[in-house]
C-alpha cells in the first residue's frame, strides 16, 4: 500500500457504506480536487475485501479473488490520471504491477483488510472509452466490478455496456465454482456538467431505481455583501452552517494551495465557470447564436 492514509470524506464515507444488492450504480459529482478519483478506487478496494475467500492453486494462499475494469474517456487521460492516481495509492513495484500493451492491464495484491490471514487479488483492465475495441474487450471481460473516471464525459451507452459484464467472474479452481461471488456494481465519479448531459437527466430527472447518487458540498459559496456585490466564500466549516451548504468542501486539506487553490480560480472565470466548476451547480447550455 501507498505511504497515504486514506480519510474519507463525508460523501465518500456514505458512498461506500452503501449496502451492496441496493445498487447497480453509484455516482459521485463535485467540482475539481474535491477527491472523488480516490473516494473511487479506494471503494473498490473496500468491496474486494468482501469477496468470500478461495485457495489460488498456485500459491496456496487464501485470496479475495475479484476482477475490475476500469474506463476513461481517452488513453492519454486513462495513463496520466487514473492510472497515475491508481499507482499513487496501490504504488507500481511494491504489490501492482501494470503492463502497458493494449489493453492495459493490471494486478493488485495485499493482505486483506479482514486481518485474518487472507489476501486481496484485484485484476485490472484499464480501458479508453473512445477506443475502436472498446465494446469489443468487454465482450472478453467478467467484470466483478467497474469504475468510470469522469463518467459525464463519455456516451452513457458505453457506461451501459460495461454494467453488462459486472457479476460475471468466478475465479478459476475447483472451490470456486460453486461458490457465490459477489457483484459490486459501476462506480462513476464526475465534476459537474451541463443540464443537457445523461447525468443531469438520470441524477435529477428520472432518478431510476438502484442508482444511487453522492452529491459534494461546492468549494466557494456565492452571496452578496451589504452593498448588494457578488462575493465569493470559502465553504469552510463556520460558512457551511450560515449558509447550510450541506457540509465544508472536501479535500482542500490536501491540495498544496488550500484555499488558494479554488479562489484563484476566479479571476477571469465566466459565470457558467464559476457555477459548474467551483459552485458544483449544473451549467445551463446556451441556445440561439450570438448578437454583436
Amino acid at each position: 500500500m501507498s505511504g497515504y492514509k486514506y480519510i474519507p470524506p463525508l460523501t465518500g464515507q456514505k458512498l461506500h457504506d452503501a449496502r451492496l444488492g441496493t445498487y447497480l450504480y453509484k455516482g459521485i459529482r463535485g467540482v475539481p480536487g474535491s477527491g472523488k478519483t480516490v473516494v473511487c478506487i479506494q471503494d473498490m478496494f473496500f468491496k474486494a475485501n468482501m469477496q468470500p475467500a478461495v485457495q489460488d492453486v498456485k500459491t496456496g494462499k487464501l485470496v479475495r479473488w475479484s476482477n475490475w475494469a476500469l474506463v476513461r474517456q481517452s488513453f492519454g487521460a486513462l495513463k496520466e490520471s487514473t492510472i497515475k492516481t491508481w499507482c499513487n495509492w496501490f504504488p507500481v513495484g511494491v504489490m501492482t504491477e501494470v503492463h502497458e500493451s493494449p489493453p492495459i492491464k493490471g494486478r493488485f495484491e495485499a493482505p486483506s483488510l479482514r486481518n485474518d490471514g487472507t489476501w486481496v487479488r484485484m485484476d485490472l483492465t484499464f480501458l479508453a472509452a473512445e477506443a475502436p475495441n472498446y465494446e469489443n474487450v468487454l465482450d472478453g471481460l467478467e467484470l466483478s466490478g467497474g469504475y468510470v473516471n469522469e463518467a459525464a464525459q463519455i456516451a452513457w451507452s458505453k457506461i451501459h455496456k460495461l454494467q453488462e459484464r459486472v457479476g460475471r467472474f468466478k475465479p478459476p479452481g475447483g472451490a470456486a465454482a460453486d461458490m457465490d461471488f459477489l457483484s459490486f456494481g459501476v462506480v462513476m465519479d464526475t465534476n459537474t456538467p451541463l443540464e443537457t448531459s445523461w447525468w443531469y437527466q438520470l441524477e435529477q430527472v428520472e432518478r431510476p431505481d438502484r442508482m444511487l447518487w453522492f452529491i459534494q458540498p461546492p468549494a466557494l459559496i456565492k452571496t452578496k455583501d451589504a452593498l448588494g456585490n457578488v462575493i465569493y466564500l470559502r465553504n469552510d466549516e463556520e460558512n457551511s452552517k450560515k449558509y447550510n451548504t450541506g457540509g465544508p468542501a472536501e479535500n482542500v486539506e490536501h491540495h498544496n494551495e488550500g484555499w488558494d487553490y479554488y479562489e484563484k480560480q476566479l479571476v477571469g472565470a465566466s459565470e457558467d465557470y464559476i457555477r459548474m466548476r467551483l459552485l458544483n451547480e449544473y451549467g445551463r447550455e446556451k441556445g440561439g447564436l450570438p448578437v454583436y
